[in-house]
């Protein structure tokens, strides 16, 4: 497709812009005496009791009554926030209903133009609703595009019928009208879908037996409209460009067809007149009797959506939102019969005058008026004068040696004179009346190195980009609320987002254009220069951008305005649901997650996981919500469905192992690359993100707690070492951000590959292994003599030959394929492991480490330790010792550097000694807020939870939206109070959504509920749910987006479950609370009652803790804790919690559990018994058994009990390493 050669709009193509003109020329025509609305209309319907009228549905969310006469509006019925599309009324024209995308019927009482009932059951957009009366029953039916039919009583509201059939959506309903004038005690329903269908439904009344004849297969494609003319025969129309007449008597076969040049909308009968509307904008009238085309009304100048009869005048109506009025009186038809005709002849007869300009000339002299040229002559002046020139202004130079970032500070050594995020170069644009050339990335993106090389390293880049903007390079995990704003604004307007992000600003920081990654001089998919063919190269887009701001500025500024002002409107997800009060039964309901369920269900690839084709990304949040289904009280599985539930666990799990087996996952390493490019998780993006591990971390531990499925198990070991060691943690406590996905192969290299330091070939396998050996783990790892990377994956030949390391081949087909003992095949693809990490890390350079601490990613890796370590206290102490240790340096640190004791406020970075001065966003308070509270529950050392608090209360304060009547929004993404000196982002935003980290509203809401269960402080659960009805309107849209906010729904709808362990004594012999059947201890290591207590609690809420619906605690009321504040880890949880406050030891003293749920409390008290010695390991007993059984891996001695305590220990250290070395047998 050819890009438009003129400068003003190089971005277009000719063909975009010829249409975009010859619309706006058509678009001042008077033909059909056009009332112009604001929004799109996509349907009309005559007023049933006043003639004149009609009621048209808005794209924008209402209904309105115009007077055909004056084009008056003189009634809006709103209430809807999504497009309205269809109307109809009821039978006793009293109430107005209206099919909606929110997935809903809208109803109103024409009156008083309240809303009525709502109509719900559909799980996609409402598509076509018409009413009946059977058997003296009032009916709604509505068909939507989720193939389903649905009648309502329309008294009730509730549901009749579910009319099932179609295999796709539907698009219209009609009543055969003969149906009606029997007995009235049945109707004939007929209804048209987007896979060419025509079904008939006979409904009775109330509730009985449905049935529906054979589908009619007439068209080729989707049928839009149906319609029964005086005689009862049907006339359809469809995107086949035809319009058809099927005759009852013939048993509704066509017998007139009707072509047209494109997809036919709709079709309604006037005797002698069939009228058609299509898409190329024309009103068609046909004679019925011979089926030639009489006239074509032209006055639309979109798409027409859908045609009325109002006596002898057809009404259309159109998405370029006007109503026009065409009559089919047979003086006024033939009038504008002849006038077209003459008009037509004019044209032709009108010789073109000879032009003196060249084509370029002449386009661009009929784009612009004279006010327009003189516009562009003073902003031409106006640049000279300010120095905007090429040429002219200041003299550049790279201050990025300034940041801290080491993505920024990767740039200082460009040719390009960059400059920094702050007051200084936003002046410095004002001053000079340049546009602003933002570029945002990150350390580990490729494609950000990719767009270094070819464009920012280049001299003829610098040139341009020095002389005539200023360009200004920003960390996107720095500023991600710079990132946030200018990403929607790509994304809205090019379909898609990436980084590179790219973005051309006004010195006032609006929006000109922007994108992602665009080719560099030096880069071979770029075509010769001039070509108009192909992608468009930097350089001409700088160039294009240069011209534009020097010749047509005052265009950009309005343009940059006008984009502005729509992402503000963007901006507003989250605040559709107040601009009223909300009542309290709107709140938002866990029929939700059935939607939800069904989303992921209907997108899961059966044979690799996940949910997605290539590119495919973990999410870990999507898996991790389709785990809790299974962990909800039985209310939720009611509504999902048990099979349901069960089928979400097994989706989760199967995707995990696949991951887990797949290239994704560093096999000779550690940790998992950030997704990848294949849909089997092969060929990864091989940059490491800590927040993807912190993330998966958390999910592999609820699956393996759900299923025990020893690969998962496998995988938590590997995250647990790479997030607990060198290189991702510091020496200092913090995590650092994230590694690389391009390094150098060798030491001696000095180009930058992508993947290079994890990808193999089969002769590096043999040089390393030995033959043996390198057969045996080449077979494993599927790797192959010329490498394992398919040539569409690899544009750039950078991994010919090369392998992507992958579990293919298990140990037992390995035994079998080579001759070995599968204990043999074992050993070898151990040593193998090792001997290829020793040789890669001696032979190859390491990814560059980005070494910025953030404290938000730090506060996922914080939770996500602290939740590991509870899993692995089963079982592995040591492990788990060393998980929460980490996690408790992390916080510390964060503390003691990144936390202002005074008042409350966290800073984002941490780096080369010092902290930066950027302030913390929602994000760090949000996370590090979750980190703590899994700290607490891992610990139940209550100054996580007051830590917690303190940032909570922060949040409230500086991050809170406001709402009506005083409640509260959501939260901002921002504070309140920026640094002075640093530009704020453009707009403050508040997203619900869930993306590569978690919804920050979600994590927010769940925090307050959380809170609010653990310190009985109804004012938390009040903002947490305020925050969830915040977004409500956009979640009843799409809940599969707000999975996060989704599980905070659940806690709220079914309440939350707290259990409390009440420690009154240390003596364990009087008052020892028994743990499960087989428990047994070392009899040399002493258990305390506080652990055994623990213990209790964590049995007694199970592994639903991972959800909102339970919070567990422990407060310690003996005597001696109370008097000694310093030992007591509870003591200011007891202080806080009113149902702490009077809890005082009984007579004798006992520990107990203090259960509370569906708003009362009970207390547990347990029989005194001598307690079972040493539960640890013989939990882990049980487990290595089961991985024994299901791995068959050769971990135990089958003479296990005759020495059960050294060889349980032996165990435990085999078993550690092979999970760490991710040794697991395939099944």
């Amino acid at each position: 497709m050819s890009r438009s050669a003129h400068q003003d709009d190089f971005f277009q193509t000719t063909a975009s812009l010829e249409e975009s003109n010859r619309k706006a020329a058509k678009s001042r025509n008077t033909e059909g005496r056009p009332i112009r609305l604001q929004s799109k209309i996509l349907a009309v319907a005559a007023d049933p009791t006043r003639n004149g009228f009609v009621y048209v549905a808005e794209s924008a969310g209402s209904v309105r009554r115009v007077a055909l006469e004056t084009g008056e509006s003189d009634a809006v019925f709103k209430g809807p926030t999504a497009p309205v599309t269809s109307v109809c009324f009821s039978p006793d024209g009293k109430l107005l209903f209206a099919g909606c995308w929110d997935k809903t019927v809208w109803s109103w009482d024409i009156a008083t133009r309240q809303p009525k009932t709502r109509y719900q059951g559909h799980t996609d957009f409402v598509k076509s609703v018409t009413t009946a009366r059977i058997g003296g029953q009032d009916v709604l039916i509505s068909g939507g595009s989720d193939a389903e039919i649905i009648v309502f009583d329309i008294a009730s509201g509730s549901r009749l019928h579910v009319l099932k059939g179609h295999a796709r959506g539907i698009q219209d309903l009609a009543i055969d009208p003969l149906s009606l004038e029997s007995d009235n005690s049945k109707l004939v329903l007929f209804s048209a879908g987007s896979n060419r269908e025509i079904r008939r439904f006979n409904v009775p009344p109330h509730t009985g037996n449905l049935s529906d004849s054979d589908a009619l297969l007439v068209h080729e494609t989707s049928v839009y409209k149906l319609f029964f003319d005086a005689d009862g025969d049907l006339w359809t129309a469809s995107a086949d460009k035809t319009a058809k007449c099927l005759v009852r008597d013939n048993d509704w076969n066509p017998d007139l067809v009707l072509q047209h040049p494109d997809f036919v909308r709709d079709v309604v009968v006037q005797e002698p007149w069939v009228v058609t509307v299509c898409r190329d904008e024309e009103v068609r009238v046909w004679n019925k009797a011979t089926g030639e085309l009489h006239h074509t009304f032209s006055g639309h100048f979109e798409e027409v959506t859908g045609l009325l009869l109002v006596g002898t005048t057809v009404v259309s109506v159109s998405i370029d939102a006007t109503i026009r009025q065409w009559s089919l009186k047979p003086d006024d038809l033939q009038r504008a019969k002849e006038e077209s005709q003459k008009k037509k002849s004019g044209d032709e007869e009108a010789p073109r005058q000879e032009s003196m300009l060249t084509e370029e000339e002449e386009h661009c002299a009929e784009l612009a008026t004279e006010e327009d040229r003189n516009m562009a002559t003073l902003s031409s002046m106006q640049i000279d004068d300010q120095g905007g020139g090429p040429g002219q202004g200041p003299d550049l130079v790279n201050r990025l040696h300034e940041s801290r970032s080491p993505y920024v500070r990767g740039h200082m050594h460009n040719p390009v004179a960059w400059q920094l995020w702050d007051s200084q170069s936003i002046d410095l644009a004002k001053r000079h009346n340049r546009l602003i050339f933002l570029s945002i990335g990150y350390s580990a993106c490729h494609w950000c190195h990719v767009m270094e090389k070819e464009s920012f390293m280049s001299p003829e880049v610098a040139a341009i980009l020095n002389d005539s903007f200023i360009p200004i390079k920003v960390d996107r995990e720095e500023r991600p609320d710079v990132d946030d704003v200018y990403m929607n604004y790509v994304q809205a307007t090019t379909g898609s987002g990436g980084w590179p992000l790219n973005v051309f600003l006004t010195p006032d920081l609006e929006p000109v254009f922007g994108g992602t990654y665009w080719p560099g001089p030096n880069s071979s998919s770029l075509p010769p220069r001039g070509s108009v063919d192909g992608p468009i190269g930097f350089v001409d887009i700088l160039e294009k951008l240069r011209d534009v701001w020097q010749t047509q500025q005052q265009r950009c500024l309005e343009s940059a305005k006008e984009i502005t002002r729509q992402l503000k409107e963007f901006a507003e997800e989250g605040t559709h649901s107040h601009h009223e009060p909300r009542e309290a039964d709107e709140d938002l309901e866990i029929e939700l997650l059935e939607e939800a369920y069904q989303h992921f269900a209907s997108r899961y690839d059966s044979t690799n996981g996940g949910f997605s084709r290539a590119p495919k990304f973990p999410t870990p949040t999507n898996l991790s919500f389709l785990l809790r289904l299974a962990l909800y009280p039985s209310a939720v599985s009611d509504i999902v469905g048990e099979a349901e539930c069960a089928q979400a666990t097994a989706m989760a799990t199967d995707t995990l192992i696949k991951m887990a087996r797949g290239g994704i996952r560093d096999h000779i390493g550690h940790g998992f690359a950030r997704y990848s490019v294949t849909a089997d998780w092969g060929l990864p993006h091989f940059e490491k993100m800590l927040y993807d591990q912190a993330q998966l971390l958390n999910v592999y531990v609820d699956a393996f707690r759900v299923t025990a499925e020893p690969e998962l198990l496998g995988a938590i070991y590997d995250l647990v070492t790479y997030l607990t060691n060198p290189p991702l943690q510091s020496a200092a406590g913090g995590f650092y951000s994230s590694e690389d996905a391009d390094s150098l192969p060798t030491p001696n290299d000095t180009e930058k590959r992508e993947g290079a330091f994890y990808v193999w070939t089969l002769k590096e396998f043999k040089q390393v292994l030995g033959q043996r050996d390198a057969g045996v783990c080449a077979r494993h790892w599927g790797v192959l003599p010329d490498g394992n990377v398919a040539p569409e994956n690899d544009p750039h030949d950078e991994f010919m030959n090369q392998n992507v390391l992958s579990i293919k081949v298990t140990p037992s087909k390995l035994a079998k394929e080579f001759g070995l003992s599968e204990e043999e095949v074992v050993k070898i693809i151990k040593s193998g492991r090792q001997k290829l990490r020793e040789y890669r890390d001696k032979t190859r350079v390491r990814p560059d480490l980005d070494d910025k601490i953030i404290v938000a990613w730090n506060g996922l890796a914080i939770g996500a330790l602290a939740k590991c370590s509870v899993l692995l206290d089963e079982f592995d102490n040591a492990r788990a010792v060393q998980c929460r240790e980490a996690a408790v340096k992390a916080v510390n640190f964060i503390k003691n550097n990144l936390f202002e004791k005074g008042t409350g406020q966290l800073w984002r970075i941490y780096r080369d000694g010092s902290r930066g001065e950027t302030p913390g966003f929602a994000d760090d308070y949000a996370y590090l807020t979750e980190g703590l509270l899994h700290m607490y529950e891992a610990t139940f050392d209550d100054s996580y939870l007051q830590f917690a608090q303190q940032l909570q209360e922060y949040l409230n304060s500086h991050f809170i939206a406001e709402g009506p009547d005083s409640s509260s929004a959501g939260y901002y993404t921002t504070p309140s109070n920026m640094t002075p000196g640093v530009p704020g982002p453009l707009l403050r935003l508040k997203g619900g959504t869930e993306a590569a980290t978690p919804s920050v509203n979600g994590v927010i809401a769940r925090n307050l509920l959380r809170l609010s269960a653990l310190l009985d402080e109804e004012r938390y659960r009040k903002l947490a749910r305020e925050t969830c009805n915040a977004f409500s309107v956009e979640i009843m849209q799409h809940p599969f987006l707000f999975v996060g906010l989704l599980d905070v729904v659940v806690g709220l709808d079914l309440g939350v479950r707290t259990v409390a362990g009440v420690l009154s004594t240390a003596d364990i012999t009087s008052s020892a609370i028994p743990l499960k059947d087989g428990v047994v201890s070392k009899p040399d290591e002493p258990v305390s009652a506080r652990d055994l207590l623990i213990k209790k609690v964590r049995e007694e809420a199970g592994p639903a803790t991972s959800t909102s619906a339970v919070a567990v605690s422990l407060v310690d009321i003996r005597p001696s804790s109370v008097e000694n504040i310093a030992s007591n880890l509870s003591i200011w949880l007891k202080g806080t919690n009113p149902l702490f406050k009077d809890l005082k030891p009984g007579q004798p003293a006992k520990n107990f559990l203090l259960i509370c749920e569906t708003g009362s409390c009970r207390t547990v008290d347990f029989v005194m018994a001598k307690p079972c010695t040493g539960g640890a390991i013989g939990a882990f007993l049980s487990v290595v058994f089961y991985l024994d059984i299901r791995c068959a891996l050769h971990w135990i001695a089958v003479d296990l009990v005759r020495d059960i305590y050294g060889v349980v220990m032996t165990v435990l250290e085999e078993l550690s390493m092979d999970l760490a070395l991710g040794v697991t047998r395939v099944t």
